[in-house]
């Protein structure tokens, strides 16, 4: 049954990671030296638990909570402790057991927009730098994989997806979507019809940054 399969130790160590991610995140002003060495400690713990398993801690082992909490240490990773989770991620995605796609390509497009680069997963599952990112006219830079955050137009009221970055190939996207078990953008652009697609001139006239 559901409850048999879940590790409490498991659980219960991955809420102590959360809690220690959130630590001085959740001061004002935040710590960032102490922060970092926090996050630094998480990496390191969750290595241990890969080099442990030999893989990383299942749906199944965590519950929703606990796989939340697991979540919550990648949206905080940096990219070169990110890439060396890449192969257990692709492993679990495979396998059924993982559901870290989001965040996953989310946190690609946070750490590329920060440093100007567009970052892929090749496909031995490494990150590939494929160049310069563009930055819109209104000072948002563009997405790459379609899981970053909709914006929302003061103008009009309504939803537009963050324009996909021209220098990255159509098919690439697709490429990497399916690499991590997700639906092509076509495909997740009918399962929203609530969130616009519109030329980026036209996302830079009604999103003013």
């Amino acid at each position: 049954t559901y409850r048999q399969q879940l590790n409490p130790e498991l659980i219960a160590q991955l809420q102590r990671m959360s809690d220690r991610d959130q630590e001085f995140r959740s001061e004002e002003p935040e710590n960032w030296e102490l922060q970092r060495q926090n996050d630094s400690l998480n990496w390191q713990e969750l290595q241990s638990i890969v080099g442990r398993l030999g893989r990383l801690p299942s749906y199944a082992e965590l519950g929703l909570e606990g796989y939340d909490n697991l979540e919550l240490l990648f949206y905080h990773m940096d990219r070169e402790p990110l890439a060396s989770f890449l192969p257990y991620v692709l492993e679990g995605i495979a396998q059924g057991g993982s559901n870290l796609a989001h965040v996953i390509l989310y946190q690609l497009d946070r750490i590329g927009m920060s440093e100007g680069r567009i970052y892929t997963i090749d496909r031995e599952g490494k990150i590939e730098d494929l160049g310069a990112r563009t930055i819109l006219k209104n000072g948002y830079p563009c997405q790459t994989f379609g899981e970053w955050f909709h914006e929302r137009s003061p103008l009009d009221g309504k939803t537009y997806r963050t324009p996909l970055d021209p220098n990255l190939d159509t098919k690439e996207v697709d490429r990497v979507r399916r690499l991590f078990g997700l639906d092509d953008m076509d495909s997740k652009k009918k399962r929203e019809p609530w969130v616009l697609n519109v030329p980026a001139e036209e996302f830079e006239e009604k999103i003013q940054g």
